[in-house]
């Protein structure tokens, strides 16, 4: 076996998937990437897992040999960033390793058999799904799948022992899609209109929060439309994309679901909260930031005294000392003294498509509504802390 490929080719396929490979785990076969070549297809596949998530992609390119390995995901990512020709050649010398030309330079390094390499995903055909189980295909934006990530991860819990919140939910109805998330302390929904009037059949999809991280970077390499497949315990995002020296490389992400259902969400949305508070989104972000940085470093807490047309924000730290500041707002209800976690009041302010925020407060011990005024898409709920 004797492959040759451009140099920029390379860099660009290893580096859109060496990172998946499990460095961690005790499988040497999961550090590696998949390296395989068709000569029936004239192909080059590569290939990375860490069983929950997969990314495969293949381009055409001159092959005359059907022949493929395994090798260490890092290692051979550093070496190909640091070849100094355009042209690499890729020789298979003996049954254990390649050598790795380019110009003067080269280096030889251990492989895999490809058969060791585990199973890879396949988005069955449609004759190919058993009675009884569900496939759905989706035509997507990214730009939208990008803003529902930004706009709601902040509250995805990182707690692996709780896999139904471990995740973000994906929602789409028919003429939209949307992304929920909570941690139990918080929770944000955001939802766009589908574009350009697509219409789409329901689903509710629990992505594990390791599958939304890989969709994140997935996402970043282009800007175009991703067909979504959604089977019995897969996740499939595709598209095709160009190298740098605009060759064609389709690409799938495969995210493997759990058996957990998301906590209906719906039910713990406050309905009564009726003390309402408008504010610029800029000015109550800032002096969160500041009041917070006299806060306790463990738990990040202040405290918001409500007045009429007034907020005091406030925080205090024995060792360290006090901060207050005074915030011109819209408020006509009762009094409220409520207390929060600033990280999670700095994060819901960020994530807010507006120049405008409004506060709904029930309470001192209710969860705080904040929405977007133009934006009736965007809702987040903060739990406050006692005080």
């Amino acid at each position: 076996m004797k492959l040759k490929v451009e140099k920029e080719t390379l860099e660009f396929l290893v580096g859109n998937i060496w990172h998946v490979a499990d460095k961690r785990s005790t499988m040497r076969i999961l550090s590696c990437i998949l390296i395989d070549c068709s000569k029936k297809d004239s192909t080059l596949k590569m290939a990375a897992t860490n069983i929950k998530n997969t990314i495969q992609q293949k381009v055409k390119i001159n092959v005359d040999f059907d022949d493929g390995f395994a090798i260490q995901a890092r290692p051979f990512n550093d070496v190909v960033k640091m070849l100094p020709e355009k042209e690499v050649e890729i020789e298979k010398y003996n049954d254990d390793r390649i050598k790795v030309t380019s110009g003067k330079f080269n280096a030889r390094m251990p492989i895999f058999p490809h058969s060791e390499f585990p199973a890879l995903p396949e988005i069955k055909k449609s004759e190919g799904t058993k009675k009884g189980e569900e496939k759905k295909q989706y035509l997507l934006s990214s730009e939208q799948l990008e803003r529902l990530i930004e706009r709601t991860t902040f509250s995805m819990s990182d707690d692996e022992t709780r896999p139904y919140i471990n995740g973000a939910l994906l929602e789409i109805e028919k003429d939209s899609i949307g992304m929920i998330t909570t941690d139990g302390h918080r929770m944000t929904i955001y939802r766009e209109k589908t574009e350009d009037g697509n219409k789409f059949s329901k689903s509710k999809i629990l992505v594990p929060s390791s599958g939304i991280m890989e969709l994140r970077h997935f996402l970043g390499n282009a800007r175009d439309k991703v067909q979504v497949t959604y089977e019995q315990g897969l996740i499939h995002f595709s598209k095709k994309i160009n190298s740098p020296v605009n060759q064609e490389v389709e690409i799938t992400l495969s995210v493997r679901l759990t058996d957990s259902e998301f906590p209906p969400y719906e039910s713990v949305i406050p309905r009564t909260n009726n003390k309402v508070c408008i504010a610029n989104r800029q000015t109550l972000l800032d002096a969160v930031k500041r009041v917070s940085v006299l806060a306790s470093e463990r738990n990040r807490n202040i405290t918001i005294q409500m007045d009429k047309n007034k907020a005091v924000l406030k925080a205090e730290y024995a060792e360290i000392g006090d901060t207050e500041e005074v915030l011109d707002v819209g408020f006509e209800a009762e009094p409220l003294t409520i207390g929060f976690n600033s990280t999670y009041i700095i994060q819901v302010l960020n994530a807010i498509p507006d120049d405008q925020v409004e506060i709904k407060f029930g309470g001192e011990l209710d969860g705080a509504i904040f929405k977007s005024i133009k934006n009736e898409d965007f809702l987040g709920i903060v739990m406050p802390v006692r005080l």
